[in-house]
Order: structure tokens, then C-alpha cells, then sequence
């Protein structure tokens, strides 16, 4: 792929000047800032006494540059728009070794910056060697909606059944701003929800991750990262949103950021309130009956997130800051109705049970992060220390009152019956990471050392009975113990190797100690240690082609609630977890091969070895589903894409991509099912296009097959989301009005697995059809060039799978 940098900076070059043909032998080097941050294609140009230009280059990424001097040279002068002029006399320097000009600062020209607003637009999509950056604020649907909104928007990433996944790489890790989110399942969407898309930067899709990165997770990372304030400014931004599905919500969110001299803080707080409808079909079909269970609901959601992060800068070589974020949640479900049907073999009704449901569902979690970066020179090296504290609580309280009817719907004589169950859960996390950048003449490397503990504790009581007498369940009592330790050891290396071939590697160390404590008795003890490599090569064929290959180990740790044997009992269908489970481990190739970073051909595979997935066993004896994780399949999966990334013309921006996957696997325990074989095809459009000065549609689009992973086959699913975006007031107040899932058909319908003869068919709707408007208004200091980057390496354990 080319890099769209190099080509700015060989664009800026040549108007700038002719180069000269001779080489010199000495280099001047050194660091451009504006006084807090780097200075990106700043001019570097050598004169000579007559003021001539006679050579020049301009300054990368982290505001460096490299000139050679030539005998006649004099000076050097360094300029950037809205910056004063630098003039280094070079007549006073000694010349026969290269010189180290060090930390070079440019002063801003207050009276340029009155006058001058540089907008740049950025690609809908950028490919880098390890990752594939998204950008949002152009994005309509993204940016006026929350985060799994705009995770969404990312070409082969999809959110179903409460989870987020890669294509053909199953379950995905989520960050934001590098740290892991210690959530799970529907607690880690809801999480996504409290925050605004209008507060997102950019996301990174991480289908490999370096070393740096911890090793868990079959699906790779998704990384969020969340808008910060530009050099010496401030700005405010409120969002109010309103969703209409079969229900409605509302969302209210302000961000506040400022960035001025040493200091730099952002507050940011959201609120979310309002319901969607929760339906869900679950068919069991025997050999000679048959059972239904149908639940349909309103789920209301009360949502109020809050964070706050300061850093400061106490000289050139040491920053500090710290960052705090909390939330909480009470996504109940009200007026839920559950019918449990059960057919004799003719297909008659033997049976009926109906019952009201109501769920009381809190939750809370706070983060907080203490980090200090001390650079060690001008020349890239540097060290940081993050400490890193994550505590989530959870209260859930299930009251079903039930009614048994005869196949008149008449209610049976007798009282009606009562189940309540009762359940805590807390996960308490601290971790200390250390992370050393350094980059040596003949290549950067970065290394580093963690160590994180995460403490889980569960308590589960259920009741039976009557309204009148509710007596409580010993058999069902559950008290769950698990702690997990990790310790971590990183390297990191990047090598450019002329103008061609770039390769990086890392190499990550990780011991786990797990030990799992439960009333029932089953306690389990186990360790491990595993070394996992990663190695990127990107090679440049000349300007119109270049190829690029990764490979990575993971490892896909079981979920707390995984590891804990107790036993919940739902109508036929009783829920355990397994003590005995254990990791299963991933490896990942990827080519991909780019003409002119337009046209991509993407090839990939995916193994997976000791896998573990629920499995939904069912007994022909007395129809009861035992529904349990069990390690029971080598799994493999590959795929061939071809990728179209484009600016069409002056309004038209596309991303398209179409996939061929093959998935197929074997089983490795003994249970009388198998893993399914076959074919899957997927395309994704997102296009944005320009009205007009202020006005910018987003036409989004996907189709996944229907297909056959692991024990389930699969109906196809699609999206299209349209939204509009009006500018007013110099673009300080924006109104967007989008439509998702304009057809209805991302819901997941017909999913079919068969175990132990039993088909087993699931149907849902979770209101993912929508309109929803947004209305946001900025406001601030918004004329001054730069932004602040704070890099780290902050990731955490999350398995908790609530």
C-alpha cells in the first residue's frame, strides 16, 4: 500500500525546490515543535549566502527531519503555516561530523492565525501495516450516533447476539484510547452505547496486534479512539439525539476539551434514556415432540456515563495525567411475557406455560488510569508507567410469576407459580505496566513488562414456590470465587529496510495463574505459559503496488462466568458453567496485495486449536436443555476479498469490499453433533457523498449469506443505513437525520444447530430498525493548528461476559 504521507511530503518537496544532484556526507538532524507538539511537514530548507534554496525536506510524523549538508550552505530555515519563521546560522556550527540540532520550537504568528483555517479531509478508510483506521467525523451514521454505531460502519466487523466479531475471526476485544474494557457481551454493548459518536476520533481495527498488546482474544482488537483538544484551544460540543424504533430513547451528551500551554483536560457526560422491544423464539424439536419458548418485552434503559482525563507537562521531558471514567446502568426489562409451549408427536398441545417476567438489572463500573511519560532524549526514547484500577458491579433480580393452561387457554386450577432468582457479580482489576521506546540507528524497537490481577466475585440465590411462600432453592445456591493472575514480558521491533520493504516483529511472554473456588465443591487450580509472535513485512514494488503480510498467535481465555459451574434453571432450560474449561489458542495469516491504494486483494487463515463454545446438549428422556461451554472443536477458516478505496470525485468517497470464506472444522469431545462445513459470501458499501458546502449524505450497505460456522447455520442478513448531515453557522451546528436497517433484516432469524438428534431453532428481534435525529452545536477556540497525541500501552483483562 502507498504511504499517503510520503507522498504529501515528496508533493511539498518538489514545488519547494529541484534537489540537488550531489550527495553530502554530513546530516543535520533534529526535532520541530510548536512548544507542546510535533510539527508535521514543517519545511526544512539549507540556504546558502545568496538566500538560495539548495536543498530541503520536510518533517515526518513525530516532527522529525534528516537534511543533508552541502559545502556552500549557510543556514537553515525552518517554516510551517501560522508559525514564525526559524533561522538557525549554521556558520557558527562545526561541519566536519553530523550535527544534532536537538528540540527545535516554533512560535505561533498570532496575526496569521487570525486569518488562516486549515481544513484537510481525511480518507473514509486508511490502511496501515498492522491496522485499518476508520475515520468517524466525516461519517454521518457513526458521528450521530453512539459507538456501536459506529463500529458498525466498519467494513467487516459485525455486532450480533450481543457480541462484536471480525469476519471469519470470531469474538473481538474492544479499547478505548488503548485500554481494554473490562465488559462482556450485553454489558459491553451496553457500555458502547453511553458513548457519543460525536466525541470518536477514530477507530482502529486491529486484526493482528503487535506484541505490546496483551494476547487475548480470537477476534483481534477494535480500538476507539476519542477526540482530544488541538494545540492552545478549547471547544465544547453538545449532542442531543432521539431514536424511534418500536420504542424510543434519547440521548444527551457534552464534551468539553482544552489544551493550553502545559495543561490539557477533557470532560465529557452522557446521558441515555428510553426502551426497545427484546423478542426471542426458541424451538426445540425431538424426535417425537416438540418445545417453544417465546419471550417478548420492553427493555427500558436509564444510562449516565461520565469521564474526565488531565495531563500536564511539567517540562520538555516529563508529562503526567490521569484519567477517570464511570457509568452507570439500569437497563431493565418490564412487561416481558414468556410462553412455554410443549407439542406431543401429531403436533398437538400437551401443555402451556405462561408468565410475566419482570428483571431488575444495576450496574456500575468506574476506571481509573495514572500514567508519566519521561523522555529520555530528542531522539525518540522514552519511558511510561501506567497503573490501572477497573471495578464492575452488577445486581440482576428475575421475578417470573407463571400460569399453567390447557390447550384451550384455560388456566389450570392451582396457584400461580414463582421463581425469583437473585445474582451479584464483582470484578475488581489492577495492573502496572511499564513500556520503553527506543529507537537505535539500525532499528526501533520498543519493549515492555505487565503484570495485571483480576479478582471476580459471584453469588447466585434463586427462590420457588408461591407469591405467598417463596421458598428458597438450595440445590440452585451459588457462590463463586476467581482469581487470575497475568504476568507479561513484550518486544517490539521495526526495521525500514531501504525505500521498499518495512518489517516489523514482536515476540510476547505471558504466565497465567487461575484459581476458581465454588460452594458446590468444584474448585480448580491451573497454570500456563505461552510465548505468542507477531511479524509484519511491507514491501513497496514501486509507487503503484506494494504487498503487505502479517501473522499473530493468540490465545481466547474462558470468561468468568464460563469458569463457574453453578447451575440456572430457565422453563427446559438449564444454564451451567465449567470449571474445566480451558483456553483455546488462535494463529492468523493475512496477504494483502494494493495497486495505487485503490484496489485491494486480501487473502487470509484462521486456526483455531482446543476451541471451546457453548454448546446447547438436549436429552430425548425428559426434553431438558443443558446448555454449557465445553472445549470441543478444531476450527479453521479462510477467505479470499477484493477491496475498492477511493475518492470517485470531488463529493463521492467509497469503501466496497466483497469476501469468499470457507469455514469447517472437527470435533474434539464426545458429543453427538458435528462442525459444519461450507461456504459464505459478504459485501459491505460505505460511500459518503457531497451535496453541497454544507450538506454530506452516508449511504451504508452490507450482505452476509447465509452460512454455516461451528454448529450453527445461519440465514442471510443485511443493512442499509442512509443519513443526511446539514451544516450551519460555519459549521458549529450540524442536524443529521439517518435511517438504520431501513429493510429490518440484520435481525438474526433461523439460526439452526442439531445436537443429539434435537434441532434447536432460534429467531429474534431486537428493534435495530430505526430513525433517529441528531442536533449538535460546537462552539471555541477552533483556529489553531495541531492536535496531542498521548501514546501508551494501557490494555486490561475484560472477560466478565455479562
Amino acid at each position: 500500500m502507498i504511504n499517503s504521507n510520503k507522498i504529501i511530503k515528496t508533493i511539498i518537496f518538489l514545488i519547494m525546490l529541484i534537489p540537488m544532484l550531489a550527495t553530502a556526507q554530513i546530516e543535520i538532524k533534529g526535532i520541530v515543535i510548536d512548544g507542546k507538539t510535533p510539527v508535521i511537514f514543517a519545511s526544512v530548507e539549507l540556504k546558502n549566502s545568496e538566500n538560495k534554496t539548495i536543498n530541503g525536506v520536510v518533517t515526518d510524523d513525530d516532527g522529525k527531519f534528516v537534511i543533508s549538508y552541502v559545502d556552500e550552505g549557510k543556514s537553515l530555515v525552518i517554516n510551517f503555516i501560522g508559525l514564525k519563521e526559524k533561522v538557525i546560522d549554521l556558520t557558527t556550527q562545526q561541519l566536519d561530523n553530523d550535527i544534532d540540532l536537538g528540540t527545535i520550537i516554533l512560535e505561533e504568528d498570532a496575526q496569521y492565525l487570525e486569518e488562516v483555517v486549515v481544513n484537510a479531509e481525511k480518507k473514509l478508510i486508511e490502511y496501515k501495516i498492522d491496522k485499518i483506521v476508520l475515520n468517524i467525523e466525516n461519517n454521518v451514521i457513526a458521528s450521530s450516533g453512539d459507538a456501536i454505531d459506529a463500529i458498525n460502519t466498519a467494513p467487516g466487523v459485525l455486532v450480533q447476539d450481543n457480541a462484536i466479531s471480525m469476519l471469519g475471526r470470531g469474538s473481538s476485544r474492544v479499547m478505548v484510547d488503548d485500554r481494554i474494557i473490562n465488559l462482556g457481551g450485553e454489558d459491553l454493548v451496553a457500555y458502547l452505547n453511553s458513548i457519543p459518536g460525536s466525541s470518536i476520533k477514530s477507530i482502529e481495527i486491529i486484526k493482528n496486534p503487535p506484541a505490546k498488546y496483551e494476547a487475548q482474544g480470537n477476534g483481534g482488537l477494535i480500538n476507539i479512539i476519542l477526540k482530544k483538544a488541538k494545540s492552545n484551544s478549547w471547544n465544547n460540543s453538545t449532542s442531543l439525539s432521539y431514536d424511534q424504533n418500536r420504542y424510543s430513547f434519547g440521548n444527551l451528551s457534552n464534551n468539553f476539551v482544552y489544551n493550553k500551554d502545559k495543561l490539557s483536560f477533557t470532560i465529557n457526560v452522557n446521558g441515555r434514556k428510553g426502551a426497545v422491544k427484546a423478542l426471542e423464539n426458541f424451538d426445540f424439536i425431538y424426535p417425537d415432540s416438540k418445545t417453544s419458548l417465546e419471550s417478548v418485552g420492553r427493555k427500558t434503559n436509564d444510562d449516565i456515563s461520565g469521564r474526565l482525563s488531565v495531563d500536564y507537562d511539567f517540562n520538555d521531558k516529563l508529562s503526567a495525567g490521569v484519567q477517570y471514567s464511570g457509568r452507570f446502568n439500569d437497563p431493565d426489562l418490564v412487561d416481558k411475557e414468556i410462553r412455554t409451549t410443549n407439542f406431543d408427536n401429531t403436533n398437538s398441545i400437551n401443555s402451556i406455560f405462561v408468565g410475566d417476567q419482570n428483571f431488575d438489572n444495576d450496574n456500575e463500573n468506574h476506571s481509573l488510569n495514572t500514567h508519566v511519560i519521561y523522555k529520555l532524549d530528542t531522539l525518540g526514547r522514552k519511558v511510561s508507567l501506567d497503573l490501572d484500577y477497573f471495578d464492575f458491579d452488577s445486581k440482576k433480580d428475575y421475578r417470573t410469576i407463571s400460569n399453567e393452561l390447557d390447550s384451550n387457554m384455560n388456566i389450570i386450577d392451582g396457584q400461580e407459580m414463582f421463581i425469583r432468582d437473585f445474582s451479584l457479580l464483582g470484578i475488581e482489576n489492577k495492573s502496572i505496566n511499564l513500556a520503553v521506546e527506543h529507537p537505535m540507528s539500525f532499528m526501533n524497537l520498543s519493549y515492555g513488562a505487565k503484570y495485571s490481577i483480576i479478582d471476580s466475585k459471584s453469588d447466585y440465590t434463586s427462590f420457588g414456590g408461591t407469591v405467598d411462600n417463596q421458598i428458597e432453592n438450595d440445590d440452585l445456591r451459588d457462590q463463586f470465587t476467581f482469581e487470575e493472575q497475568t504476568y507479561a514480558l513484550y518486544l517490539n521491533g521495526n526495521k525500514k529496510i531501504g525505500d521498499k520493504l518495512s518489517v516489523q516483529f514482536g515476540l510476547r511472554l505471558e504466565t497465567t495463574f487461575n484459581d476458581g473456588k465454588s460452594i458446590s465443591g468444584q474448585n480448580n487450580e491451573f497454570d500456563y505459559s505461552r510465548l505468542f509472535p507477531s511479524l509484519y513485512i511491507d514491501y513497496r514494488i514501486n509507487d503503484d503496488n506494494s504487498m503487505n503480510f502479517n501473522y499473530g498467535k493468540r490465545i481466547d481465555r474462558p470468561q468468568f462466568n464460563e469458569l463457574n459451574p453453578y447451575r440456572y434453571q430457565s422453563g427446559n432450560l438449564i444454564s451451567q458453567g465449567n470449571p474445566f474449561l480451558r483456553p483455546s489458542f488462535i494463529d492468523t495469516f493475512d496477504f494483502t496485495y494494493s495497486y495505487k491504494s485503490k484496489f485491494s486483494t486480501n487473502i487470509f487463515l484462521t486456526t483455531a486449536s482446543n476451541g471451546y463454545d457453548y454448546v446447547n446438549n438436549p436429552t430425548t428422556t425428559d426434553n431438558i436443555v443443558l446448555r454449557e461451554p465445553l472445549n470441543f472443536f478444531k476450527f479453521h477458516n479462510y477467505g479470499i476479498g477484493e477491496i475498492f478505496n477511493s475518492k470517485i470525485n470531488s463529493w463521492w468517497k467509497t469503501n466496497t469490499a466483497m469476501y469468499l470464506l470457507r469455514a469447517g472444522g472437527e470435533t474434539i469431545a464426545d458429543i453427538d453433533t458435528e462442525i459444519l462445513d461450507g461456504f459464505q459470501f459478504y459485501f459491505s458499501s460505505n460511500n459518503s457523498f457531497t451535496l453541497g458546502k454544507n450538506t454530506r449524505l452516508q449511504l451504508n450497505y452490507y450482505y452476509n449469506s447465509a452460512h454455516k460456522r461451528l454448529l450453527i447455520d445461519r440465514d442471510a442478513t443485511s443493512r442499509l443505513n442512509v443519513g443526511v448531515n446539514q451544516s450551519f453557522l460555519k459549521n458549529k451546528l450540524k442536524l443529521s437525520l439517518v435511517f438504520n436497517d431501513i429493510f429490518n433484516d440484520s435481525r438474526p432469524q433461523n439460526l439452526v444447530s442439531v445436537v443429539n438428534g434435537v434441532r434447536n431453532v432460534i429467531n429474534a428481534d431486537y428493534s435495530v430498525r430505526s430513525v433517529r435525529f441528531t442536533m449538535s452545536y460546537s462552539f471555541g477556540n477552533t483556529k489553531i493548528r495541531g492536535g496531542k497525541k498521548r501514546s501508551g500501552n494501557k490494555e486490561e483483562l475484560g472477560r466478565s461476559g455479562n
